[in-house]
């Protein structure tokens, strides 16, 4: 029973716990803009491509599933 739980949590933490990719690059426009995480939008582009818009900006973000950026990060690949 406690090696099920214990192969569960970890499905949790790893499996499917990490932020989705909507998340991540909302964390990062925010913190870049210093706009608050509820006042950006997510439009997904193509592949990895998402649009950003927020606080009277927009840009293009590159967010590549494979772990490529330290930390998980998006990057920004147009716009302010």
């Amino acid at each position: 029973m406690a090696s099920r739980a214990i192969v569960f949590l970890g499905f949790l933490l790893f499996g499917c716990g990490g932020a989705s990719t909507d998340q991540r690059v909302v964390k990062t426009a925010a913190s870049r803009w210093q706009c608050p995480a509820d006042k950006i939008q997510v439009k997904k582009l193509s592949g990895d491509m998402y649009r950003v818009a927020g606080c009277d900006r927009e840009a293009d973000y590159a967010c590549p599933e494979d772990g490529a950026h330290p930390g998980g990060q998006c990057l920004r690949v147009s716009g302010t």
